[in-house]
């Protein structure tokens, strides 16, 4: 056998001995990861997704009796004007007027202001690559 090899009952008894500062290093670390987390701010985020169809008919002029065409594609350009759509600030408005709405103090409209001001900054609306999917993700940091 070698000098490193170190038998079972060595290791126990070492392992014994050292029972006590095992054990405060466990609680030290535990308590410190339980502090860091809860002086850390809390992180919310929130996500959808937006099917969007065309369900109205297109028109086309023809000689024939039933000229009704339907295309169920979206194109890009109309994608893009639902983006836009989600974009406005009537929503960035309308939101947080409805969480103050219960509010009766002077600073409302303040916090309104912030509340559009960070709802702009947070809430991210892209398109999902080659689908009519829009997806909307809101993170509250």
């Amino acid at each position: 056998m070698s000098a490193i090899a170190i038998d079972q009952s060595n290791l126990l008894n070492v392992l014994g001995r050292r029972k006590r500062l095992m054990a405060f290093v466990f609680l030290v670390g535990t308590l410190a990861v339980a502090v860091a987390v809860s002086l850390l701010p809390p992180e919310y985020e929130g996500t959808m997704k937006f099917l969007v169809r065309k369900a109205r008919a297109e028109m086309v002029v023809t000689s024939e009796p039933s000229s009704t065409m339907y295309s169920g594609e979206v194109s890009e350009a109309e994608m893009n004007s639902e983006i836009e759509l989600l974009n406005g600030r009537d929503l960035f408005d309308e939101v947080p007027a409805q969480v103050l709405v219960n509010q009766q103090d002077q600073s409302v409209s303040k916090k309104h202001a912030a509340a559009v001001a960070h709802l702009q900054q947070e809430l991210r609306i892209v398109a999902v690559h080659k689908a009519n999917i829009i997806l909307v993700t809101y993170t509250n940091h």
